[in-house]
Parts: C-alpha cells; structure tokens; sequence
C-alpha cells in the first residue's frame, strides 16, 4: 500500500501543515515575503483538521466534567403526614361516664 504513511492523524495533520507552508511560501513569492511566524499562523488558521481536532478536546472535555458529576452528593428530603378524624364506637373520653352496668 503506498498511502500507507497517511494513516496516523498527526501524520496528516502534519502534511497539511506542510502543503499550506509551501501554498504560503508560493504565495509569498509572488506577494512579497513572509515571515516563518506569518507561514505558521496562516497553516494553522486554514488547516481544517486542527479546527476539528480543537472541538473534540472541549467534547471531551466535557464529557469528562459529566461522567464525574455522577459521584457528586445529592440531597433529599422527603415529609409526609398523616390525619383520621374519623368517629370510633369503641373510644371513650376521658372524664365521661360509661352507661354499661
């Protein structure tokens, strides 16, 4: 396989980066000259990859923030009660006179 060497991302990442400083060197030919700083920002700035590669971090980035707020605390609380007034033959008041014999 002769495309073999494209197989890593850094290596493609690193021959993008490559073709842009010679579009940039190219460019800067005809232009007037340019700055090795100058060659680098534009590489950067063009090189969709990178641009990508800049989203996936912060996608991890907070995937990880999520999957440890699983082990946060968490606090509940929970109350209830309850009342019967209902009559009942079988209860009597204290003080009152039971008319049984």
């Amino acid at each position: 396989m002769p495309f073999r060497f494209l197989s890593s991302p850094l290596r493609r990442a690193s021959l993008a980066l490559t073709i842009s400083l010679l579009a940039a060197a190219s460019v800067a030919a005809q232009t007037g000259a340019l700055t090795l700083e100058e060659c680098i920002a534009r590489a950067m700035d063009k090189n969709f990859g990178l641009k990508i590669q800049r989203f996936d971090s912060a996608n991890s980035l907070e995937s990880l923030t999520i999957s440890r707020a699983e082990f946060d605390p968490a606090f509940t609380l929970s109350a209830s009660r309850s009342v019967n007034q209902a009559d009942s033959a079988a209860t009597t008041l204290v003080g009152t006179r039971s008319e049984t014999s």
